[in-house]
């Protein structure tokens, strides 16, 4: 199974590890059916929204990867406090960091 996740990182060199937002099926080849819609988030309020491009077009034969319902974008609502435990919580661990990360 694949999946869609994020990562944080303070240096753009050393990153977290992977927090999952969805699974994805693993089309032939290796490639997820699912993509973050232009990877880009939009904040309202307590809430991050993450869109999702669910069964992409081109990716594998219709027959083999895609759903009943098509090719579709959906929306994840994420609780900022949530991203904000996550952010935390990577910036603390010793595996993660370097001399270039600051400790909070």
């Amino acid at each position: 199974k694949g999946m869609i996740a994020f990562s944080v990182s303070c240096d753009g060199v050393h990153w977290a590890p992977f927090e999952p937002l969805a699974t994805s099926p693993v089309a032939k080849g290796g490639r997820t059916t699912d993509h973050p819609v232009d990877g880009y988030v939009r904040r309202r309020g307590d809430t991050l929204f993450v869109f999702l491009h669910l069964d992409v077009p081109g990716i594998t034969p219709l027959s083999t990867a895609y759903t009943s319902e098509g090719s579709r974008i959906v929306r994840l609502d994420i609780p900022l406090a949530k991203l904000a435990a996550y952010t935390t919580a990577a910036r603390v661990r010793d595996d993660y960091l370097d001399f270039s990360c600051p400790r909070t």
